[in-house]
């Protein structure tokens, strides 16, 4: 039997980090300005001009990937430390000259964590479900279809999942970052709903069942069905005396999920 304890624990790490981060997004001084969104820019267009040096890196992908990464750093470390707002679009900008495996998990991890916030204040649980079955089911499809296995290959050049090595088991494993970017906005959308470290707890138990699922059938398992459903389980569970008016009603004031700063 195959296993792999090192993934799950650094998933479970991140998603320490990222509950943090959403307990500082109240602060006021988390905010954008124009002129952080153009040097996040100017860095992402930089980032693509060292990255377009790399042969097997698809262009228009590659550009995609830079300005999204650049300005999703950016938004994260205002949440973090607004006064160091643009070290990790540079930090990201360092990446592609010198790349590393870790650097490249680290930001990809750090970068999912803004948008994460800003879906989370935006759409309410009602909203949230269907949109999250949604891509749930057509994740599934993707990947049993061999749509998604062979995109991955395409796009193999670009740094777009957290990467650890597996132990016990030998060879490398990871997590994607529509992964990761969901398993964050599902954070955010229960605070105030279950406790956090169920949350934290429900997240992690199913990557590890998908990760256990796919080293052990040999094939590609989409994470995210797993992700959503031990959510899915975790908040029925634990509000199971008012789970329909939870999901299906309007949430209380302290009930919502965190809001952005203004």
């Amino acid at each position: 039997m195959s296993l792999d304890l090192i993934l799950p624990l650094v998933f479970l790490s991140w998603l320490i980090l990222a509950n943090w981060i959403a307990k500082r997004a109240d602060k006021p001084s988390a905010r954008l300005s124009p002129s952080d969104i153009l040097s996040a820019v100017v860095v992402g267009v930089g980032a693509l001009l060292v990255a377009s040096l790399i042969p097997s890196l698809n262009w228009i992908p590659g550009l995609a990937f830079s300005l999204s990464a650049s300005l999703s750093l950016l938004l994260t470390g205002e949440l973090l430390i607004p006064q160091l707002a643009t070290f990790l679009p540079l930090l990201f900008l360092i990446s592609t000259i010198w790349p590393r495996w870790w650097l490249l998990s680290v930001l990809v991890g750090l970068a999912v964590i803004g948008p994460a916030l800003l879906l989370a204040s935006s759409l309410s649980l009602d909203q949230a479900i269907p949109i999250l079955v949604s891509l749930a089911t057509l994740d599934l499809a993707l990947v049993f279809s061999g749509t998604s296995p062979q995109l991955a290959t395409e796009l193999s050049s670009i740094p777009i999942a957290l990467i650890t090595p597996a132990w016990p088991s030998p060879g490398w494993v990871g997590l994607g970052a529509g992964d990761l970017l969901v398993s964050a906005w599902l954070l955010y959308l229960s605070q105030g709903r279950i406790d956090s470290r169920i949350t934290i707890l429900a997240l992690s138990l199913g990557v590890w069942i998908a990760e256990l699922t796919a080293l052990n059938f040999s094939r590609p398992i989409p994470a995210l069905p797993f992700l959503v459903a031990s959510w899915l389980v975790a908040l029925i569970y634990f509000n199971r005396h008012r789970a329909f008016s939870l999901i299906f009603g309007r949430p209380k004031t302290h009930d919502a999920a965190p809001a952005l700063p203004e």
